[in-house]
């Protein structure tokens, strides 16, 4: 499937790529269950069958009411749906994550709106 114009869908909602800056995904991720050195010399990797993918990106500059619309996008945090671009394979997969811990910090207070700084 070719590129849609979107690069993720929380539990099927497609996030507004004005929200989507910085976009940078690491698909199929090994997973070491130990590693080591053998007496030659050679590294000896155990790895896991399954596979990882990590999506980070940035919002820029948000707002109270951006926070709003995104909190409805990411109502779960603990087991979401998503359907994120794989550039690897220059398709959409679909997958099941956690979203980590966000930090909100302001940048500045102007006429009664909160302008956050990008969230990442």
């Amino acid at each position: 499937m070719a590129f849609s114009g979107y690069y993720l869908k929380f539990d099927g909602v497609q996030l507004s790529n004005q929200y989507v800056n910085n976009y940078k995904c690491t698909p199929n991720r090994r997973t070491d269950k130990g590693s080591g050195v053998n007496t030659s010399g050679k590294l000896k990797r155990k790895i896991l069958p399954h596979k990882r993918t990590g999506i980070t990106f940035n919002t820029g500059i948000v707002t109270d009411s951006d926070l709003t619309t995104l909190k409805s996008i990411f109502s779960g945090r603990d087991n979401v749906s998503i359907t994120y671009w794989n550039p690897s394979k220059q398709t959409y997969e679909t997958g099941e994550c956690y979203l980590p811990d966000i930090e909100f910090e302001v940048l500045l207070l102007e006429n009664n709106i909160n302008y956050y700084r990008p969230v990442n």
